[in-house]
């Protein structure tokens, strides 16, 4: 059977093809209201890659989608099938909830206020990474003052090979394995050259997977016992932010989110005080890519410029999803609170922030 297919390369820039499976509990149920969930990024773009080479299926690991019958059965048990479809989808008018609107909580600072504060699990790391033999020194740098270089792309080699081995072990952990190994592929692609392995690294992080998910709730919760899986991608994508630099003209951000009476009080309290974001923390230049969520708040965060700090970086450019028009601010950022407003006709809180990371 003949499939008709439109090239992506035809779609205007806003359009992007999704694939997704039926996830209701009984797909075959015709009174069950269907529902559907998106394969991750990296599935999708699998998918889509065997589907416009007219191959008649594709394996997911634990899955294979048939093309011709438009459905996914289960490799350990044909009969577990489900129903797949292919659809273009508007990524201006799409808002990843967990990474722009999750709810960060006001954490308090408790020192001397001179540098912003190193972030537990990127100390305990640093910790780690000095018996592996690394420091942050770049290959062009050590190479300038007359290292060794093969000894140095090897060192990285190795603590790409590291990083790849922990990816892969989380992703089996959370049954994630397909995404994990193509990122653990994409990443032995840049072993010869450092930046362009920290951008590899910036660019899986803004794929819609389980990767950015993990990370930041495991800084959020200051969870050591993944600093040995998870430590190595923490690193590199610290580093992109600081090799990435900033434009240094001062701009405002938004980061739209609902929060509970308790956060809310929180934040209140901490007017006039410094308070730190935990994880790494996406934000918009685009006021209506943060109210698209329609939470009860809106963050309204002012970057100062000239930053002796490189602590934030566009990413754009190399995401999965450029309208998003995201500045990622690094792990452990810093703010000091303005104000809190509230809206009593439409019920939305306007946080008002500073950055101090300077």
């Amino acid at each position: 059977m003949a499939i008709s297919k439109v090239s992506t390369s035809l779609l205007p820039n806003k359009l992007k093809i999704v694939w997704f499976w039926q996830s209701n509990a009984d797909p075959w149920n015709e009174k069950e209201q269907r529902e559907w969930k998106r394969y991750s990024d990296f599935e999708n773009e699998f998918i889509e890659e065997a589907y416009q080479r007219s191959e008649n299926e594709v394996d997911l690991i634990d899955h294979v989608i048939e093309f011709e019958h438009n459905i996914q059965y289960n490799k350990r048990d044909r009969n577990k099938q489900r129903r797949v479809k292919r659809d273009e989808i508007d990524v201006s008018n799409y808002v990843r909830v967990e990474r722009f609107c999750y709810p960060e909580k006001a954490v308090k600072l408790f020192d001397d206020g001179d540098k912003p504060p190193d972030c537990a699990f990127m100390i305990e790391w640093r910790r780690r990474k000095r018996e592996l033999g690394q420091d942050d020194v770049t290959i062009a740098e050590l190479a300038a003052q007359g290292k060794n270089i093969l000894i140095l792309i090897t060192n990285l080699v190795y603590f790409v090979h590291v990083l790849d081995a922990g990816i892969l072990r989380e992703g089996k952990l959370l049954n994630q394995e397909f995404d994990a190994q193509r990122m653990a592929d994409q990443l032995r692609s840049y072993t010869n050259d450092d930046r362009e392995t920290y951008s590899c690294a910036a660019r899986l992080y803004t794929a819609e997977s389980f990767l950015y998910k993990l990370l930041n709730s495991t800084l959020r919760n200051e969870d050591m016992s993944k600093a040995d899986t998870l430590g190595p991608f923490f690193h590199l994508l610290y580093k992109h932010v600081q090799v990435a630099g900033y434009d240094r003209e001062e701009q405002t951000v938004y980061r739209g989110t609902t929060l509970t009476n308790e956060m809310l009080e929180g934040y209140k309290k901490a007017v006039g005080t410094s308070i730190r974001w935990l994880a790494f923390t996406s934000t918009s230049k685009d006021r209506r890519v943060a109210e698209t969520f329609n939470g009860n708040t809106l963050f309204i965060i002012t970057l100062q410029s000239w930053f002796l700090f490189d602590a934030r970086c566009a990413v754009s450019a190399l995401s999965h999803y450029p309208d998003e028009q995201e500045i990622l601010l690094t792990a452990s950022y810093r703010f000091r609170v303005e104000k809190v407003d509230h809206d009593t006709t439409s019920g939305k809180y306007f946080i008002y922030m500073r950055d101090e990371n300077r």
